[in-house]
């Protein structure tokens, strides 16, 4: 058996490093108007972002007159921290702003509109590149369609050491062709770096040493049941593997989460909501780097400025990279300095499994 490895510095750090070669298209939400004007707003078109964005439209100039045909607007896909365009005409015609998204007026009784009329909506993708990155397992990415074949494009800014891949919660059937990409250019005729992955039940792993700007996960699986390529997690970075394993019988156990009912005449009816693994994991003789190491680890995954604990990828086995978890760390890192003269530590630890419900 090899030793346990964390992973919790995942390199794609922002879904606009990602690009798709399909995405399922988006909703469009509906619109909240803030006007003194007597015209109505209408979005529509397909929403072909990858991630959720706010739209806003505030009329920006009447000085050619308070109807439609006469009065401009601005528009935003950024909540209007930033304008895509000023000065665009008003019209009844759907007008195309930006990922598909298109707006038209119609006109009212009386002025149909006042200085900074403003109409907002939001356009929200739970199928997105964000999805990828997300750590929830209720939600993934999902391509449109099957593609010829399907990919996902990772642009890290630079060339960075990618030491383990992790592809979780995905849907590719047994037959599909999975390859591991990199270049130091966009550019996959003939990549510098290629690799066919094993096939494995919902989850990937894969330990590697190569160190390029651009990653491709590349799946042929035109034959796939579902119709679409689905990902939940994509992790592409390194891992942290102390200088000792935890101990030989280490607490393993798998819980099951249940909602129960029971009638008036006593029949209880019981219901699965999901499963999850729990880790007890001791480890003994740690030096002190290992405790600089896991001291760092927690302080990331249990993030004060952001007020949130962060779930990480728990390989048990690096000989079998597939054996891996998306887990919590519970809220004690205990480390004991039982022999100091030695400078050693024990370590016991909690790793709570990120449960999934979705199918």
């Amino acid at each position: 058996m090899g030793s346990c490895r964390f992973m919790y510095q995942n390199e794609i750090t922002d879904a606009s490093l990602i690009t798709v070669s399909s995405l399922l298209y988006g909703t469009i939400g509906g619109v909240f108007a803030e006007q003194l004007g007597s015209a109505t707003v209408q979005n529509g078109g397909v929403y072909s972002g990858n991630i959720d964005r706010q739209f806003v439209v505030e009329i920006d100039s009447v000085a050619g007159g308070k109807e439609v045909g006469q009065a401009t607007f601005k528009w935003s896909d950024t909540g209007g921290v930033t304008w895509n365009e000023t000065g665009v005409l008003t019209q009844t015609d759907p007008y195309l702003m930006s990922y598909g998204v298109t707006v038209k007026f119609t006109t009212g009784s009386g002025d149909d509109f006042e200085l900074e009329d403003r109409w907002s909506w939001i356009c929200s993708n739970n199928y997105g590149t964000q999805k990828l990155i997300d750590l929830d397992r209720e939600y993934w990415y999902q391509s449109r369609s099957l593609d010829n074949p399907n990919t996902i494009t990772v642009d890290l800014g630079s060339a960075k050491n990618i030491k383990a891949c992790e592809i979780f919660d995905h849907n590719f059937s047994s037959v599909a062709v999975i390859t591991l990409m990199a270049n130091d250019a966009d550019s996959w005729g003939s990549p510098s770096y290629s690799r066919v992955l094993t096939w494995n039940d919902e989850k990937i792993g894969v330990y590697l040493d190569e160190t390029y700007r651009y990653w491709r996960l590349q799946v042929s699986n035109q034959t796939n049941p579902d119709g679409y390529i689905r990902v939940g997690e994509l992790y592409l970075g390194s891992y942290m593997e102390l200088s000792r394993n935890f101990e030989l019988g280490r607490g393993q156990k798998t819980v099951a989460s249940e909602s129960s009912q029971r009638s008036k005449a006593g029949i209880e009816r019981r219901e699965l909501n999901y499963l999850q693994e729990v880790f007890g994991i001791t480890f003994k003789d740690l030096v002190e780097n290992d405790i600089t190491l896991l001291l760092a680890m927690f302080k990331q995954l249990k993030s004060v400025s952001q007020r949130k604990s962060l779930p990480f990828f728990f390989n048990v086995d690096c000989e079998n990279p597939n054996d891996t978890f998306l887990v919590h760390i519970e809220k004690e890192l205990d480390r004991s300095n039982i022999r100091q003269y030695l400078d050693l530590y024990d370590v016991s630890m909690t790793l709570t499994e990120v449960s999934k419900s979705s199918a």
